[in-house]
């Protein structure tokens, strides 16, 4: 007696639910509706069209077709064209897509979350050099111009007098430096 296996015929079933562009797009109006900066969503809308593209010349249209070989290869070839920190920019909004699909819980129980087991791109450490006083004279001409341009210059000659950090000039507490009568402060 012979038994008679029934063989998949090679269909392909795909889900809107795990169509990779619908998902992208629900992702930026997720951001979107929680207030997110226009410049944010700029961010991740051209970073994840990379990404789309990337998948597309693979001929991968699902989330659940991605696997960590294929976001580490993806990597790789952002590293042949971007330097170190544009990978990273590259791989963040990646990143936080993947991991909104997975709180989402969109996908079916039991699939894992390919970036959980890929490392973010390293960043050079090492510190920025210090510009030449011809650059600042360069970056001062322009603020002779008005009021603004005249703070800007205080600010930079500042900065430059004191080696502070602009984070930390601009989070000087006046208040506590001068708690009577400031001329300068407007409260």
């Amino acid at each position: 007696m012979s038994t008679l296996k029934t063989q998949d015929q090679g269909i392909i079933r795909l889900s809107q639910q795990d169509y990779l562009p619908i998902l992208v797009e629900s992702f930026l109006i997720d951001r979107k509706s929680q207030g997110l900066s226009p410049e944010t969503i700029d961010f991740y809308t051209k970073k994840l069209k990379y990404f789309l593209k990337y998948c597309e010349g693979q001929a991968l249209t699902q989330i659940s077709q991605l696997t960590t070989d294929l976001i580490r290869r993806y990597v790789l070839g952002l590293s042949e064209t971007h330097n170190p920190g544009g990978v990273h920019a590259c791989f963040r909004p990646l990143r936080s897509f993947l991991y909104w699909v997975e709180d989402e819980e969109i996908m079916p129980q039991g699939w894992k979350n390919p970036i959980r087991r890929v490392k973010a791109p390293k960043l050079p450490t090492e510190p920025i050099g210090p510009i030449h006083i011809d650059e600042i004279d360069l970056m001062l001409k322009p603020c002779e111009s008005n009021y603004a341009g005249a703070r800007d210059k205080a600010m930079t000659l500042g900065l430059l007098d004191t080696g502070a950090r602009a984070k930390e000039f601009l989070n000087i507490n006046l208040a506590r430096l001068y708690p009577f009568n400031c001329p300068f402060l407007v409260l």
